[in-house]
């Protein structure tokens, strides 16, 4: 009788479970989107996902905070989830800042994955590969947003973005993601 107890007794295991091979956004940052609305400007972070740490026996949501750690450049074969992972950044941001906060230009010039954010009200448009035309346009105006920020920064004596923000906060910021 034991020996039957004992074998049905499940072992306690040393590690976490894996982790779910989908993660909703809202599971990474709880929270409704008009309530971070509400809340007004946001830093820009973006959650990214969630992390398995089993030295300390933890999982631990992930972002990328843009006034601190910079710029972002996503590469890797195809098939390996930049696209999923872009998604996840702009839908995340999306659900914390308004669209006169944030302004998204979806640049896909591979396998159309970044297709089903075109609908949001914070993208501003969506260039594929072909779109020859609107691209040199864009590239015009992505130019002319930076010389004018140029002016910005230098006319408020600031250095980045985080310091901008601070004195002008009807500053619209525009961010754009290149799903290659």
């Amino acid at each position: 009788m034991v020996l039957s107890i004992f074998f049905h007794t499940a072992l306690s295991q040393p590690w976490l479970p894996p982790l779910e091979k989908v993660i909703p956004v809202e599971s990474l940052r709880p929270g409704h989107f008009k309530d971070f609305w509400a809340k007004g400007l946001r830093p820009l972070e973006a959650m990214i996902g969630f992390v398995d740490i089993p030295s300390r026996q933890t999982q631990e949501a992930v972002s990328h905070r843009f006034e601190t750690d910079g710029h972002l450049v996503i590469y890797s074969a195809p098939g390996m989830g930049k696209s999923s992972l872009l998604q996840t950044m702009v839908m995340d941001l999306s659900r914390q800042l308004t669209p006169e906060h944030l302004h998204v230009y979806l640049f896909d010039f591979g396998t159309n994955g970044l297709l089903p954010l075109r609908d949001l009200p914070h993208v501003a448009d969506n260039f594929l590969l072909d779109d020859t035309e609107k691209l040199t346009k864009v590239m015009a105006r992505f130019k002319a947003e930076m010389a004018d920020r140029k002016k910005r920064f230098s006319r408020h004596a600031v250095s980045n973005i985080t310091f901008y923000r601070l004195i002008d906060k009807s500053n619209n910021i525009i961010f754009y993601f290149n799903g290659l």
